[in-house]
């Protein structure tokens, strides 16, 4: 079982919460440098769901990455399948209390 498990991870599989969601194997999380990194929400508009920031910004891309992988571990943001580089996103499902 364990070289299963150990199989998946290398393959690009993460083990959640929510069960084994997919990352490209080149997928870069990025860096803090967001001035709202490590707040609780997921600010990088390349995520969406109900902790993804309300507003989204192309500056925060790639920098919020402590945040983005935890709450993404959790189940609580997904990767955005229409992600484009250099547009700004408005996320009316944010549950969070910013």
């Amino acid at each position: 079982m364990k070289s299963i498990i150990t199989k998946m991870i290398a393959g690009g599989c993460l083990l959640g919460l929510a069960g084994c969601m997919m990352v490209p194997a080149d997928f870069i999380w990025g860096d803090n440098a967001s001035q709202w990194a490590n707040d609780g929400d997921c600010d990088d508009p390349r995520f969406t769901g109900p902790m993804a920031h309300t507003l989204l910004l192309p500056e925060d891309a790639l920098h919020d990455a402590n945040d983005c992988r935890a709450l993404f571990l959790d189940g609580k943001v997904q990767m955005r399948s229409n992600y484009q580089q250099g547009v700004t996103y408005e996320n009316p499902g944010y549950v969070g209390p910013n």
